[in-house]
Order: C-alpha cells, then sequence, then structure tokens
C-alpha cells in the first residue's frame, strides 16, 4: 500500500516514501461563526441549520523521505516532484488502498530537502504541506467498458458544481434548475467521478446509469444536507438509507432500480419534509406504518421491482395527504376498507397483493381516483352504486368477482359516470360474465374511447 499523485506511485516514480500524514483523515472544520455567546443568557446560541454549517479547507501534511541510489537520480526525483507540485491546476492525491480522491494544490512555498549523503542510499527528508479547496466530495466510479455519455443533474441556486470525469476532464459550470451535466468517455477503462464545490448549495440532484456501471455508497450524499431531492435511477451504488436520516430538508427520494440501497422504512420517520418516496427495485424492508409520521406524503411507490420486497403490513394508518399508492411486488395484505380514509387517493395500484374487500371503500371514498389497479389480487365484491367519473384505468383483471350482478354493475356504474378513454379489465380469474344489462353498458363505455376487456 501506498500514496498516488496524480495516479503516479510516489515510491517508484519519486523514490518518495511517507512516514506520517496529517489531515486525510480528519474530520473538518467548521468555518464563519458556529456560535453567539449572550451577554445575559446561559450558555450559548448555537448556529445548527443547514445554511449555517459550512467548513474550512482540507490542509494535509506529509512527511516523507526521498530514497535513491545516486546523487544524479536524487536531483532527477527532486525536480520531477517539485515541477510536479507547482504545475498548474489541482493534482490528484490518494491511498491506494482506498477509493476516495483528493484534488490538492501545494500550498506552502519551496520544500527543504538536507540529503544525508553516504556511500549506499541518498536519503533526504522533508515535509509537503497540500490543501484540498474542495473537501467536502461526492465520489463514484464508473465501468465503461463500453464507451457512453454519462449524465448527472444539479441545482445549486445558480452556485458552481465542479465534476471531474476521472478521465483527466471535468465540467465546471453554474448550476441553476436541473442543470445537465454530461460526458462522453472515449476510452474504455474505470474512472472515478468526484463532484464538488458549492455541494451545501445544492437542493437537487440526479444520477442516472442506463448506461454504463456506476457504484459508489450512499452514506457520501448524506452530507447534503441541503438536498430537497435526490433521484438516483439504474445505480449500482450500495449502502443503507440510515444514510439519508439526517437529511431534514429532502422532500423528493426516488431511487429506482438501485438493487443494493438497503435499509428499513421507519429510518425516514423522521424526514417529515418528504412528499414523494418511490424505491422500487431496492432492498429496502420494514412496515407501511413507518410512513405514519410523514404528513406531507403524496406519493409512495414500489414500481419497477422486479422482486418481491419485504413491504409489510396493511393500508391502515397511512398518511392521509396520500394521492399515489403504488405496492407493486410487496406483502402487503389486509382490506380496501384499510385504506378509506385516504380520500385524496388518485393511483392505487395494488397489483398480485393478498388483499382482499369491498372495491366501493375506494371509489366511494376517493372520488377523484384516476387509476384503480387490483390485478391479480383478492378483491372479490363490489355493492357500489357510484363510479368516479375521473377514473381512466381499472383493472380487476385475474380477481374472483364471482357474481354476475356484482361485474354488471361496474360496467353500469362507469357508464352512468360518463368515464371516456379508460382501459377497463374485469377479464381472467374467476371474475363473471356480464349480463344484457352489463354488455349495454360496455358497447356505451366503448363509444366513448374507452378499451373494456371482460371474460365471455
Amino acid at each position: 500500500m501506498g500514496y498516488e499523485i496524480d495516479g503516479n506511485d510516489l515510491k517508484s516514480v519519486y523514490g518518495i516514501r511517507i512516514e506520517k500524514t496529517r489531515g486525510v483523515y480528519d474530520m473538518l472544520t467548521r468555518k464563519d461563526i458556529t456560535e453567539y455567546v449572550w451577554d445575559d443568557k446561559d450558555g450559548s446560541q448555537p448556529f445548527t441549520d443547514a445554511d449555517d454549517i459550512r467548513f474550512k479547507a482540507r490542509d494535509i501534511t506529509l512527511k516523507c523521505f526521498m530514497v535513491a541510489d545516486s546523487k544524479a537520480t536524487f536531483l532527477q526525483y527532486k525536480d520531477n516532484f517539485e515541477n510536479m507540485l507547482s504545475s498548474t491546476g489541482l493534482h490528484t492525491f490518494k491511498h491506494t488502498s482506498l477509493d476516495d480522491i483528493h484534488y490538492v494544490y501545494f500550498r506552502d512555498g519551496a520544500m527543504v530537502i538536507p540529503p544525508k549523503w553516504n556511500a549506499n542510499k541518498l536519503v533526504g527528508r522533508f515535509t509537503v504541506k497540500l490543501r484540498e479547496p474542495y473537501p467536502v466530495t461526492v465520489q463514484f466510479t464508473t465501468d465503461q467498458s463500453s464507451p457512453t455519455e454519462l449524465k448527472m443533474k444539479f441545482s445549486a441556486g445558480s452556485n458552481t458544481i465542479l465534476v471531474y470525469w476521472g478521465d483527466g476532464s471535468s465540467t465546471e459550470k453554474a448550476a441553476a434548475t436541473e442543470t445537465e451535466f454530461a460526458h462522453t468517455y472515449t476510452v474504455a477503462g474505470t474512472y472515478r467521478i468526484v463532484v464538488m464545490k458549492n455541494l451545501h448549495e445544492l437542493t437537487f440532484f440526479e444520477f442516472s446509469a442506463d448506461q454504463g456501471t456506476v457504484s459508489g455508497d450512499i452514506r457520501a450524499i448524506g452530507k447534503l444536507n441541503s438536498l430537497e431531492s435526490l433521484e438516483l435511477y439504474n445505480t449500482g451504488i450500495t449502502g443503507d438509507i440510515a444514510s439519508l436520516k439526517h437529511m431534514s430538508s429532502l422532500v423528493n427520494l426516488k431511487l429506482y432500480k438501485t438493487n443494493s440501497i438497503s435499509g428499513n422504512l421507519s429510518l425516514l420517520a423522521d424526514l417529515t419534509s418528504l412528499v414523494y418516496v418511490a424505491i422500487g427495485r431496492t432492498a429496502i424492508v420494514g412496515a407501511l406504518s413507518s410512513l405514519t409520521k410523514l404528513t406531507s406524503l403524496t406519493t409512495f411507490s414500489t414500481d419497477f421491482a422486479n422482486t418481491t420486497m419485504a413491504i409489510t403490513g396493511d393500508l391502515s394508518d397511512l398518511p392521509v395527504s396520500l394521492a399515489i399508492l403504488d405496492l407493486f411486488k410487496t406483502q402487503v395484505t389486509g382490506t380496501l376498507s384499510d385504506a378509506s380514509a385516504l380520500v385524496n387517493l388518485t393511483t392505487l395500484a395494488l397489483e398480485g397483493l393478498a388483499i382482499t374487500g369491498e372495491i366501493k371503500d375506494i371509489t366511494d371514498n376517493a372520488t377523484s381516483i384516476v387509476t384503480f389497479n387490483c390485478k391479480d389480487s383478492g378483491i372479490s365484491t363490489y355493492t357500489g352504486t357510484v363510479m368516479p367519473a375521473t377514473i381512466k384505468a381499472f383493472s380487476i383483471e385475474g380477481c374472483a368477482v364471482t357474481s354476475v350482478d356484482q361485474i354488471s354493475d361496474i360496467l353500469e356504474d362507469l357508464d352512468d359516470a360518463s368515464v371516456t378513454n379508460a382501459i377497463i379489465d374485469l377479464s381472467g380469474g374467476t371474475n363473471a360474465i356480464p349480463d344484457a344489462g352489463g354488455l349495454t353498458a360496455k358497447g356505451n363505455l366503448e363509444g366513448r374511447g374507452c378499451t373494456v376487456t371482460v371474460n365471455s
């Protein structure tokens, strides 16, 4: 194990061994005023809001010695090292056993190297002081086996964001509203992406890896305490959502197809600003009751899940603010009556779940519902008399509404509501065949642009 600067091993390229480092692994130091002491009050007033927490640059001190077999080699090592440090731009510094890279510059004047000459080795001891100007970073690794374009989006109130793509190129520009940062790799390889500069001003961060493979740990994102929206699509990012539990400003959390992100739903319970949570195809587990405290939540979705997620519980005690509830590929059970209080629902998707009960418990209460999808569930009863006119998708495909009257009533009530341009599926399972009145209603619906499928 050793150290590299600009990808060059210090020992083999410059003859340098590092005896001791200081600052690389130290906690960052806060900058500006961290508290105010009132003369007439006990203690102090701490400044702990997200806008108050900023950090000083990181100083790194390396205690080194340079070894060479001849005077000429020693002087060549010394000149090459000094020339490299004094060259323009930031330099990468890393420990070879770790993934993270530090972008640094040589801070303090000329080096003093008193060589100790002897017959066998020439040894000079010295200290190098480096500074990392942007110590708060988010880092990922991308495997570009087939070189392609990679994209990220940022909102930082027009503050500048800097992205080093790992292949020697970088993008630096103001990030106003969902500003796209894109880069096309031209040579196959594995690259370390480093995002830096003004990260505590970030309110929106999206990373999609539809092309290429991206890996990293979500805990690197957890330090972004001003973030309001986090969207990760199809990445290999790992880690526990416990890393996000201090992100009190978070409003939107979208973790689509990020299979290796884990943790328990209960870890989100204190993020009371959450409005939108989508965790399809993750390894997140837990009970739906964990969402009870999220009184501003309007969307909870497990869409895109490809295997059954260990999300459990029933539909009771969910926040009444919910408008979209999609529990695809979960282990949620219970009856529709458990969700009767969710009067703001516009989408209810319970496909494939062991949910039973009465359809009207939803349609009589969620009077603006647009999508009702209980395909392949345990639904078996409809005794309602009114359907919302807002419906655009209604499915009990594969269910067990065995009553001819009830199947026909569904069609007639949808017709009476003058539903238009909807997709309606009452087929499959042991659903009954509609009677003449139901078939008439079916024809009327089709005449208004609906697609209607029933058993025959």
